[in-house]
């Protein structure tokens, strides 16, 4: 009976270690990989939706919006006898015995099981945090930003009101869909004569105020500085107030209270959560896990304890780095290590020695609203309109490894043309 190796997710680690195991099984083994959705989602492009401005409301330009971003699994993976795909919620995982079970009843049986479940939306406890404000984690949550924000824009657009809102986080995501904001309610504004007046340049959008609240004294605290200051320069330029060392204290329905010495209450009509993320809950309910900052602590393999048929990659993985801080959470990572922890899966079936994961030097690629990103090298750092096509290229490099030349270049073409329309 052939090997059953269960792969528990479809984002970038999940898929990475499906195709690899795919491309090369010799009819030893067969691959499932299980996820509550039928596409695999591509995050790095999650703010561009949030805010794209679509100049009518043809049902294609949303469709292709949504397609943009959720990639079919189906077309990227070959579902045969030895490859399949079930799209289910998965509700509980056990290691004795091996199996999963899942929301539709199934119980699915596992000789090896990778484990690349993602992450969720970090709340840090916070009162009322998740209930007051939006996410930004899955497409749900996406188009929802995108539609409060033009709701709330057309509510208010014959009043002076100032219509305030504030990211929540300092990071990546964060910064990204605040910059692109400026771009996209000003792009809504100028669709009223009413509001021209005010639109000459994104600094003088006088009906939106964006804050950003960042708990740390910096913005992008694993960034090098050089990074920092040229981020803090758009940022300025494009007319967005930050505020440092202001942790959120608690979340009211229209205002947040901050936990720095003056216990600032600061008004809000839209407020979006980009703090940070978190393992999903179920990891808790998993025996014999040892847990680390609530991610599934790995070894050198990337497996899980002492169970050398249990792999856990990505963002719900807590693997160390030479000084003993998580790799982060980053595509770029995850893909690589759904590729170690599929080559050591074979080379386990082979009773060969089992490959140690090194992660590559991070790079990174920060887009910044409109055709402005800064991207980090490492040996150099690129910022302005270079910048920003280089993260194009990243996109594009990452379409060509899972769709055929012309699919990948249609898919990336046709996002761009949707995105820039704010620019």
């Amino acid at each position: 009976m052939k090997l059953q190796i269960i792969i528990l997710g479809g984002g970038f680690g999940g898929l990475s270690a499906f195709l690899y195991l795919q491309k090369h099984n010799k009819g030893d083994f067969t691959i499932t990989i299980v996820d509550k959705n039928d596409y695999h989602f591509y995050h790095p492009n999650i703010y561009e939706v949030a805010t794209a401005f679509l100049d009518d409301k043809k049902i294609n330009n949303h469709k292709s919006l949504i397609q943009s971003v959720c990639l079919p699994i189906k077309e990227i993976i070959e579902t045969d006898d030895r490859s399949k795909l079930i799209t289910d919620e998965i509700t509980n995982i056990s290691f004795n015995p091996k199996q999963i079970s899942l929301k539709s009843g199934s119980v699915i049986q596992y000789d090896y099981l990778i484990l690349a479940l993602g992450s969720e939306t970090n709340y840090f406890d916070i009162k009322n945090a998740e209930k007051y404000s939006l996410s930004l984690k899955n497409i749900d949550d996406t188009l929802k930003i995108k539609k409060t924000v033009e709701e709330v824009l057309e509510k208010n657009k014959d009043k002076t009101k100032e219509i305030k809102i504030i990211i929540a986080g300092g990071g990546f995501t964060g910064l990204e869909l605040a910059s692109e904001l400026i771009f996209f309610t000003k792009k809504i504004l100028e669709t009223d004569s009413r509001t021209k007046s005010f639109l000459t340049d994104p600094r003088s959008n006088q009906k939106v105020k964006i804050s950003i609240i960042e708990a740390c004294s910096v913005i992008l605290p694993s960034a090098n500085e050089k990074v920092r200051k040229l981020a803090m320069d758009r940022l300025e330029k494009l007319g967005l107030e930050i505020k440092f060392n202001s942790p959120i204290k608690k979340v009211n329905k229209n205002s947040i209270i901050l936990d720095n010495p003056l216990k600032e209450k600061i008004d809000f009509d839209i407020l979006i959560w980009t703090t940070g993320i978190t393992p999903p809950s179920i990891i808790k309910n998993i025996d014999g896990l040892k847990l680390k900052n609530s991610c599934i602590f790995v070894d050198q393999y990337l497996n899980v304890g002492n169970l050398k048929n249990i792999f856990a990659i990505g963002d719900n993985s807590f693997c160390e780095n030479n000084t003993g801080n998580k790799i982060p959470a980053t595509a770029y990572h995850a893909i690589d290590q759904g590729k170690i922890a599929a080559q050591n899966i074979i080379k386990s079936m082979e009773n060969k020695p089992l490959i140690n994961y090194r992660p590559r030097p991070d790079f990174l690629a920060i887009p910044l609203g409109a055709k402005y990103a800064i991207v980090d090298l490492k040996f150099t750092i690129i910022s302005g309109l270079l910048g920003w096509l280089i993260r194009q290229l990243i996109s594009l490099k990452y379409f060509l490894t899972i769709f055929p030349f012309f699919k990948a270049m249609k898919l990336w073409f046709s996002s761009i043309k949707i995105f820039i329309k704010n620019d």
